[in-house]
This record gives structure tokens, sequence and C-alpha cells, in this order.
């Protein structure tokens, strides 16, 4: 590529030239998109809920929150055939669903399967994501996790 145009050359590979690298944001084993890295726990890399938080954490990340219909349609293009713990919890109040930061979900960013979140025996107050659709669970069933880093 010039210098000073911009315009871009094919020349022959054995002449020196300048050159540019690009260097992930992400270390190894982490996803890049925009301007975050994600961390999708491995099969048979199963924890509570909060198991998953505290993981995270030590990993200077947190559990996955999800800001726009763009990065949930990257977070499901990355799934598997599982599910994964991702920052959203009603702990705080039943069907009041909010991201570990305390910003309230949107209604139409969530994707809930049909009939979810139901709350079952009363014990489900942490949200997963999963093929087909957001569910709720009990947080200290073991399940994937997503982590992200700002």
């Amino acid at each position: 590529m010039s210098g000073m145009s911009g315009a871009w050359n094919d020349t022959d590979c054995k002449v020196n030239q300048r050159y540019i690298c690009e260097r992930s944001l992400c270390e190894t084993g982490w996803l890049g998109y925009q301007d975050n890295c994600y961390y999708f726990s491995k099969i048979g890399e199963r924890k509570s809920w909060y198991a998953a938080r505290a993981y995270c954490r030590e990993k200077n990340a947190h559990l996955a929150i999800i800001r726009d219909i763009n990065e949930r349609t990257w977070v499901e293009s990355q799934l598997g055939h599982t599910g994964y713990w991702i920052g959203l919890t009603d702990m705080s109040g039943e069907g009041k669903w909010t991201w570990l930061d305390g910003t309230p979900l949107k209604k139409d960013l969530a994707n809930w399967r049909r009939g979810e979140p139901n709350n079952r025996k009363g014990n489900e107050d942490c949200g997963e994501i999963a093929p087909g659709g957001w569910n709720d669970h009990s947080c200290r069933r073991r399940r994937g996790y997503i982590c992200k880093r700002y």
C-alpha cells in the first residue's frame, strides 16, 4: 500500500517493505466482538451461576451482559448445543429481570423460549442463553457460562 496515496499494488515478495501488524485485543481462548472479549466455557466446563460469576471475576470479566440485538445475535451464533449462564437474574424481585450491573432487561432484547421465564418450583432466578431461546433456571444448576471483558 502506498503511503502517499493509500493505493494497493502487488510487488515482489523479496523486496523489503515497511509493514503493519494486527494484534488481537483478546487472549487465546477468548473471542472478540466489537470492543469486548468473550469466553465461552468448553464442553464439560460447567458451573453454578454463582461459581461462574466468581470465575469470570477472577479473569477480570463478568458474566455476559448483552446490550443490544446485534450483540445478542452474535452471541447466539457462537452457541453450541447447550445453555450458558449470562449475567441476568431476577433475585431482587420475581419477574424483574436485571443484569448484574443493575440495568433492567429491555423487553425487546429478551429472547425467552415459549413459556419462559416460568420460575418452575419457585426456584429459578438465573438466566441462561441457549439454542432456541433464553430460559430461567435454578442458580445452583451446573451449566456452561459466558464471561465478557469490557
